[in-house]
C-alpha cells in the first residue's frame, strides 16, 4: 500500500503540472487551452529527439525541449488567441480554435516522428526509501512539482501574481490601473506552455509519450481544475495527488481500464453537486449582482 501511495504521488505530481498549465490559461484568461495537449507532445518528442538521436544528456535536453514547447505556445498566443481576443470572439470560438491548433500540432508531430510511443533511452536508476522504490523519473517529477508549487506560493504574493488574480475578476479595471493586460496574457500562456513542455519531457522519460497523450493528461487536468474551483491555485497539488491515488486504487482493485471512467465520474459528480469546487473563494452578495 505504501508503494501504491508513492506511485500516486509521482503520478499526481505530473497531473499537477498539467492542471496548473491549464489553470493559468483558464482562470485569468478564460481560455480552454486545448492546444496544451499538442504542446505537451512537442516537449516530449523534442527531448526524445535530443536524447536518443543527438545523444544529449538529460540535463541539457530538458531545458531545450521546454524552450521549444514554450515557443510553440507563444506562437499560438500571437497567431490564434490574440487576434480572437482583439475581435472579442466568444469563449466557444476560442476553445474551438484551440482544439484546431491541437490537431495541427499533433499531426505535425506524428508526421515528423510517428504515431508510435516514444521513450527517452538510457538507464533509469531506482532509489530505495524505507523499503519503497522510486525511479529517477518519478523522483524528478516529484521534485519538479514541489519546486513549481513553492514558486506559485511565492509568485502569488508578488505584484504580477496579484495582477494575474485581479485579471480573473476584472481585466478592464486592471487596465484602468495602468497594467498592460496583453503582457499579462503573454506571461500566462508562456508559463502554461513551459509547464506543458516540462510535463511532456517528464512523461517521455518515465513511461513514454505518443502524439495524443497530451489530451488524456488535459482531461485529468480538467477534472482537477473543476474539483478545486475557479481561482484557487494552492489546491491543485493535493487534489491532483488524490485523483492519482483514486485511479491507482481502482486500477489495482478492479482494472486499469477503469482509470479514465473514475475521472469522469468525479468530474460529473462535482459539476452536478458542487459546481463551484472545493476551494473556490466565497464572494459577498454585492459582488454577485
Amino acid at each position: 500500500m505504501s508503494q501504491l501511495l508513492l506511485n500516486a504521488v509521482a503520478q499526481g505530481s505530473l497531473y499537477y503540472l498539467y492542471a496548473l498549465a491549464l489553470a493559468l490559461a483558464l482562470f485569468p484568461l478564460r481560455i480552454f487551452h486545448a492546444a496544451l495537449g499538442g504542446i505537451v507532445a512537442v516537449g516530449g518528442y523534442t527531448v526524445v529527439l535530443l536524447a536518443n538521436r543527438a545523444g544529449w544528456p538529460i540535463p541539457f535536453a530538458f531545458p531545450v525541449a521546454v524552450a521549444a514547447a514554450t515557443a510553440v505556445g507563444i506562437a499560438i498566443e500571437r497567431l490564434v488567441y490574440r487576434p480572437l481576443h482583439i475581435r472579442r470572439s466568444s469563449t466557444l470560438a476560442v476553445a474551438i480554435s484551440s482544439f484546431a491548433a491541437y490537431l495541427v500540432l499533433v499531426n505535425i508531430v506524428a508526421g515528423l516522428f510517428s504515431s508510435q510511443q516514444a521513450v527517452v533511452e538510457g538507464e533509469r536508476t531506482s532509489v530505495a526509501i524505507g523499503g519503497l522504490f522510486v525511479t529517477s523519473p518519478q523522483l524528478l517529477t516529484i521534485a519538479a512539482a514541489t519546486a513549481v508549487f513553492l514558486a506559485v506560493l511565492v509568485s502569488l504574493q508578488t505584484r504580477y501574481g496579484q495582477a494575474v488574480k485581479a485579471m480573473e475578476d476584472s481585466p478592464e479595471l486592471l487596465r484602468a490601473c495602468g497594467w498592460n493586460t496583453m503582457t499579462i496574457r503573454t506571461i500566462c500562456i508562456l508559463t502554461s506552455s513551459a509547464l506543458g513542455g516540462l510535463a511532456g519531457c517528464l512523461a517521455a522519460w518515465d513511461t513514454g509519450i505518443e502524439p495524443g497523450m497530451g489530451m488524456s493528461g488535459l482531461l485529468s487536468a480538467l477534472v482537477i481544475v473543476v474539483v478545486v474551483g475557479a481561482g484557487s491555485y494552492k489546491g491543485l497539488l493535493p487534489v491532483a495527488v488524490l485523483l492519482a491515488l483514486l485511479q491507482q486504487v481502482v486500477s489495482y482493485q478492479v482494472s486499469p481500464r477503469w482509470e479514465s471512467a473514475v475521472s469522469f465520474v468525479v468530474l460529473t459528480g462535482f459539476l452536478v453537486f458542487k459546481p463551484n469546487g472545493l476551494f473556490s473563494p466565497h464572494k459577498r452578495v454585492e459582488e454577485l449582482v
